[in-house]
């Protein structure tokens, strides 16, 4: 017992030593928050807007199977509304351009679309490993080109973290529209 005491203590003093032995006001001599930068630089940077090419594709208008959710979970929760803008922004940030079925111009019909459906959503299902509710939504994404489906995924996505079913929903959501939007980049590539 004396021994391990022993052994703690020369360890920490030599830890408090040799920390105490560097030469701080040198240190910080060294650092400096010069940053240079050129316009070149920032003009690389800058995001341009994406010309409309063979990758841009066209966001169909997202909905729930049919009788699948209560009517009182698409009044109350912005399921839909927050996928939606989550698959637009998580986009942003792969080498496609989605557009919303809305903004769709005339010579961009032959574009393809991306098809995002709930097939499944259970608002509050009862887990002997949580405490309160979880929430569990299984969507299904689809690249459609000419009224065909070239490529489909499902993909199912439970939280319990958030307290009411609205949260729980929403947060479903935004993690579906990363998923949709990872998903779809890597079918592009």
């Amino acid at each position: 017992m004396m021994l391990k005491k022993l052994a703690t203590v020369t360890i920490l003093s030599v830890l408090v030593i040799a920390c105490g032995s560097t030469n701080k006001k040198a240190q910080t001599e060294k650092i400096t928050n010069k940053v240079e930068i050129t316009t070149a630089d920032v003009d690389s940077t800058v995001s341009k807007p994406m010309p409309l090419t063979s990758k841009s594709l066209i966001l169909e208008d997202m909905q729930f199977s049919e009788g699948m959710v209560e009517d009182k979970i698409k009044a109350e929760c912005k399921m839909l509304a927050s996928l939606s803008e989550s698959i637009l922004t998580n986009s942003e940030r792969y080498p496609y351009q989605l557009i919303t079925r809305k903004d769709v111009k005339p010579t961009q019909h032959d574009n393809i679309i991306v098809k995002v459906d709930y097939i499944d959503v259970v608002p509050q299902k009862f887990s002997i490993w949580a405490i309160h509710p979880v929430s569990v939504a299984t969507l299904k994404v689809s690249l459609i080109k000419d009224d065909k489906e070239l490529k489909s995924a499902t993909k199912e996505i439970g939280t319990k973290v958030a307290w009411g079913t609205c949260d729980r929903l929403e947060k479903i959501a935004k993690a579906g529209g990363k998923f949709v939007a990872k998903w779809t980049a890597n079918q592009l590539n």
